[in-house]
Order: structure tokens, then sequence, then C-alpha cells
């Protein structure tokens, strides 16, 4: 094989591994940034101050995925 298609193969190997897992990482935060949203409107909605997620009491996260479960029943 000549040398100029082994250069051409590890190029496009190269450039392949590159742009493989940063399409992965696109794909995994646009969930993250949803679920963001609808934090952020259960914040607005029961007029709390915004503090992380993970920060808030075990009662206030309960709180959260209950009301989170019933915007996925309305929908």
């Amino acid at each position: 094989m000549p040398i100029r298609k082994i250069h051409t193969c590890l190029l496009a190997a190269a450039m392949t591994a590159v742009l493989l897992p940063s399409g992965c990482k696109v794909v995994s935060q646009a969930p993250a940034n949803n679920e963001t949203v609808y934090y952020q409107k259960w914040e607005t909605e029961t007029h709390r101050q915004h503090v992380d997620q993970n920060q808030r009491s075990k009662d206030e996260q309960k709180e959260y995925s209950d009301w989170r479960q019933k915007q996925d029943d309305h929908h």
C-alpha cells in the first residue's frame, strides 16, 4: 500500500475519532437542558428562589419529582 494511502487513512481515522465524542456530547446535553427548563419552571410556579436541585432538601426534591412526573403525564 503506498504511503500516501496510509496517510489518508490515518488522517480520516483521526478526524473521525475527534468528531464522534463531540456528537455524543451534544445529544446528551439536550435532555439535561430540557430538564433545566422544567426545574426553572417549577421554581417559578412554586415561588422558590433558585437553588441547585441537588442542594435542596429531600422533601423539596420529592416535591419537584412529583411535580415533574405530572408534567410528563400531561404530554
